[in-house]
């Protein structure tokens, strides 16, 4: 193999597709770059850098990226004047697997889902090699990843932080393939077509299509098209679109017009967040705005950016011809899973808060359980606990729950503190190591595969500790006053003292740890378990019965607080308090969600 500088027919920009194929997964595999003057790198469909810069030759650790059998690598390569190229090599394992040459496919504008595997680029030209003139010779003479300190390393984090998303993480969801649900034969007797198509429908189609709502400031809609006649240097025509619902996926449109087109987008979940702006020093701006200049012809275009959304604004600026966009949707991205649960009964709200409950979930499941698709993106450890639980009764996944759980134990503290969430620099929250260690049994009491929590026991018992070592002599745990200021200790922040509610959890943990140990067979750790489980029962008896220690979580609107306290009801058997409770701070978000009347 020989590298080469590649081009298209099209002085501006070229699109670049080349399969390469792998025995298997590579321990190691970097790959570098050059494009004049820049380009967006994408492998296996993931957008994993982009760079417009004069000097832009970079290594990348793309290990996370690649499989085994075909891996499709894609580059959008950008010039804004003067010579023009782009050269690649790819290297995994020590061998370089891909290098540019005549042996690419090249593309001059953008078509939807061209970075996919599974695009038909059959009609595409070969890429040219571009004389010496017009490109210059390759920019390296040493090895992809042959220096360490100039890898640019896999940036698996949140926006909070830095990258991209969809995040450069070996999740199931990359591998996951789409299920197509089946009925059950006696509940389909049963529950008879309303379920039946239930369990075949999906919660979004692969493609999503938009709809124009509102033209302003110059914009003018046609026959299924919007034309922008003019635009101001910084601020010109918007269009609003509406998805008649929320969304999950990168947003797409067809572009038209001779010359350069730039455009800002300015996702919404209601249409007043669609049209204000977000203050650039905040991370959420980073995560509702984006901003594209594309060059000239007709361009499929889609957004870089996974994002959740009902509304869109996009604002025209700057553009030196006039400027024709339609067929506005969203390539939606969802972990496949089949519907399995069903509920309904004759109480609509709780049909509405089933339906918002499921439906919610799933736009949650991604690259692993995010907290919000639309803002945080964040695996937190308590927010992915309820979400496994609720999934046991939606979908029955399994596979989506060990992987996250194997990523937080890998990052477990020396103290056996468990990250409160999947990143760089998360705080450790009490609660939250609870929840970990809670989950577990969970995932044991729903699925009965002991074989995986047995794997995790060690830093399970590791995470139990961490909590007894904050534990008094009367099996408590006392909060003491947090002097962190907003950074927390537990979720509730303002808790200090014998909080009733980590408490609680504590005691869930020892009950769990110890039910792990029976399952593999500790009878000494079991017995040790249960004895510290009967002290801090018979202590928080006692704590519960002061009221003035539980009033204030009786009426605090946080979701975990209430789900425990409706989870406690229903143990003691007060099935109408929890129905109430349900009602009165779920109801209302439900409806809201759905798009329903209050």
């Amino acid at each position: 193999m020989v590298l080469k500088n590649i081009w298209g027919n099209c002085r501006e920009e070229g699109y670049f597709r080349k399969k390469v194929y792998l025995d298997k997964k590579p321990k190691s595999a970097f790959v570098r770059i050059f494009a004049d003057t820049g380009y967006e790198l994408f492998l296996n469909g993931r957008f994993v850098a982009g760079v417009d810069e004069w000097c832009n030759t970079r290594d990348y650790n793309v290990r996370i990226f690649l499989k085994e059998g075909v891996n499709q690598i894609a580059v959008h390569g950008i010039n804004h004047g003067g010579h023009r190229g782009m050269a690649l090599e790819l290297v995994a394992d020590g061998e370089t697997k891909a290098v540019t040459d005549a042996g690419w496919k090249a593309a001059p504008r953008e078509y939807w889902g061209w970075m996919l595997e599974s695009f038909e680029d059959a009609g595409w030209d070969a890429a040219v090699e571009p004389a010496l003139w017009a490109a210059g010779e390759p920019q390296w003479w040493t090895r992809p990843g042959s220096d360490p300190e100039r890898v640019v390393p896999t940036l698996d984090c949140s926006q909070f932080f830095r990258g991209s998303i969809p995040k450069g993480c070996d999740s199931p969801y990359w591998k996951a393939q789409e299920i197509s649900g089946e009925p059950d034969a006696d509940a389909a007797k049963l529950l008879g077509r309303e379920y039946v198509c239930f369990t075949r429908s999906a919660h979004l189609p692969r493609v999503q299509k938009g709809y124009v709502t509102q033209c302003m400031a110059g914009a003018m809609p046609g026959d299924g098209s919007v034309e922008i006649p003019q635009t101001e240097r910084f601020t010109g025509p918007e269009v609003m679109l509406d998805f008649h619902g929320e969304t999950v996926g990168f947003f797409r449109m067809k572009v038209c017009s001779k010359g350069p087109v730039s455009f800002r987008l300015f996702y919404g979940e209601t249409l007043d967040e669609a049209c204000s702006e977000p203050s650039r020093d905040m991370c959420q701006n980073r995560m509702l705005h984006e901003e594209y200049r594309i060059f000239g012809g007709t361009q499929e275009f889609e957004s870089r950016m996974r994002a959740a959304f009902r509304y869109v604004r996009v604002a025209f600026f700057d553009c030196q011809d006039k400027v024709e966009v339609s067929e506005f949707s969203v390539r939606t991205t969802l972990y496949p899973v089949a519907r399995r649960g069903y509920f309904v009964c004759d109480d609509e709200e709780m049909n509405r808060l089933w339906e918002a409950g499921e439906r919610t979930l799933h736009f949650c499941m991604q690259e692993y359980y995010l907290d919000g698709p639309k803002r945080d993106r964040f695996l937190w450890t308590g927010d992915a606990r309820m979400e496994a639980l609720i999934n046991y009764y939606t979908f029955g996944d399994r596979a989506l729950f060990e992987f996250c759980w194997e990523e937080l134990a890998g990052m477990q503290r020396p103290d056996g503190g468990i990250s409160s969430s999947g990143g760089e620099g998360c705080s450790v929250l009490w609660d939250y190591v609870a929840w970990y260690v809670i989950a577990l049994h969970d995932y044991l009491l729903y699925t009965g595969n002991r074989d995986f929590c047995l794997k995790q026991r060690e830093s399970m018992d590791r995470a139990v500790a961490f909590l007894t070592a904050r534990a008094g002599e009367d099996g408590l745990i006392d909060v003491p006053p947090n002097p962190l200021g907003d950074l927390w200790m537990v979720e509730l922040n303002a808790a200090v003292g014998r909080d009733p509610y980590l408490n609680r959890l504590y005691l869930k943990c020892l009950k769990a740890a110890g039910e792990m140990a029976r399952q593999a067979g500790d009878t000494e750790a079991e017995k040790r378990y249960e004895y510290m489980a009967a002290r801090t029962q018979d202590a928080l008896r006692h704590l519960e019965e002061t009221k003035d220690l539980t009033k204030i979580y009786d009426t605090t609107v946080h979701t975990q607080v209430q789900y425990e306290l409706a989870e406690r009801e229903l143990e003691t058997g007060n099935i109408q308090a929890m129905m109430d409770r349900i009602r009165k701070y779920w109801g209302g978000n439900a409806q809201l969600r759905l798009g329903l009347p209050s």
